[in-house]
């Protein structure tokens, strides 16, 4: 989730407003810069590329810090923005403006760091472009599996761009792409099918420690978004859902009811993860790869080693990132409250996913 937000001066968010008022005029620029530079001809080939998701605060930002200082991935920065559909022509303006700016924590307020240069999940903002009516209602429907050709096309083509950026830069081993987007829990099937070759990494905690830290991230951004209403805006607009005055669930039954728990309850929080993990255990394709973030902090090496083979990377460049694995800060819990047939169901379903994790 972006935090940069925060340090945002009159101007940009005077450009922030220009760029997400006017997503149909950077799709055509898009097209333009595609013509431009030639991508097609440009001879990129997209190639086992991952995408992190699961549902937020289960260790996908700590997992994309890793996999990005391999050096291996092409993937979208803090600088992207507010541009995100011209990673070409955007970096060729823009570049020449670029501030030193430090890095700074992260709005989630949990010891993480960012600058301009960091990784970001910008994908969704895609999804919101070809497929509008799916974030209309209070909940996020699962996605269908049939194609949208016009965004199967555009999406390729990006990612072709963000590769030939880094190789005009000077990054010639990054050859594979890299995002994590906490929303692709909801098309894990479609992804599949659109990149054959690719891993799909979910990773997950355990349920109660994890539903609490959902709750927590839920309660301040509510109060963040309470006063600051530019923070709500830029949110929606990036397409993070997640929490706060804008969150949408994903619905994972496809019903129409919503939950009879309050969403600043742990009950719903916990209930969500089961639906969540549920859901992803009865989709889940070959492309898919669970990975249990608990063990990731209890054996960093190990974990690390697990992950560098099955993502096909030597494990010298993914153990350089092994400072930065810390143990997990865990929430003291009051669960006389939380249902006990709740608390069951999510440990039997943990239990399932340790059966498949590949650390």
């Amino acid at each position: 989730m972006n935090a940069r937000q925060g340090s945002y001066n009159l101007f940009d968010k005077a450009l922030h407003y220009c760029a997400f008022k006017n997503v149909k005029l950077q799709l055509k620029l898009a097209q333009y810069e595609t013509e431009r530079y030639q991508i097609h001809k440009q001879n990129i080939t997209i190639d086992k590329p991952v995408f992190i998701t699961s549902l937020p605060r289960s260790g996908t930002s700590i997992l994309l810090d890793v996999l990005t200082k391999t050096e291996k991935f092409s993937f979208q920065t803090y600088q992207d923005m507010p541009f995100i559909f011209l990673p070409l022509l955007w970096h060729k303006f823009s570049h020449k403006f670029e501030k030193k700016v430090g890095k700074i924590e992260r709005a989630h307020s949990d010891g993480l760091h960012i600058n301009l240069h960091s990784p970001e999940a910008f994908e969704e903002v895609f999804f919101k472009a070809f497929w509008p009516q799916s974030y209309q209602k209070a909940q996020i429907s699962i996605w269908s599996e049939s194609h949208n050709l016009a965004y199967d096309k555009f999406f390729q083509c990006h990612i072709q761009k963000l590769i030939l950026r880094d190789k005009q830069k000077g990054y010639l081993n990054r050859t594979r792409y890299i995002s994590k987007n906490n929303l692709n829990i909801s098309r894990v099937k479609y992804l599949s099918q659109l990149f054959p070759t690719a891993t799909i990494l979910i990773p997950f905690r355990e349920p109660l420690q994890h539903a609490m830290s959902l709750l927590r991230q839920h309660q301040n951004f509510t109060l963040r978004h309470e006063s600051d209403t530019f923070s709500q805006r830029y949110m929606a607009d990036i397409g993070h859902f997640d929490f706060g005055k804008n969150l949408k669930p994903i619905n994972f039954n496809n019903r129409n009811e919503t939950s009879k728990y309050k969403q600043n309850t742990l009950n719903f929080w916990l209930e969500y993860w089961i639906q969540a993990y549920s859901y992803l255990l009865d989709n889940k394709t070959e492309n898919c790869t669970f990975f249990s973030f608990d063990l990731l902090c209890e054996s960093p090496m190990q974990s690390l080693n697990h992950l560098a083979d099955c993502l096909n990377i030597e494990a010298e460049t993914v153990l350089k990132s092994l400072s930065i694995i810390k143990k997990i800060e865990t929430h003291d819990l009051e669960i006389k409250s939380v249902n006990k047939q709740l608390i069951d169901k999510a440990y039997i379903l943990q239990n399932k996913l340790l059966y498949l994790s590949i650390n």
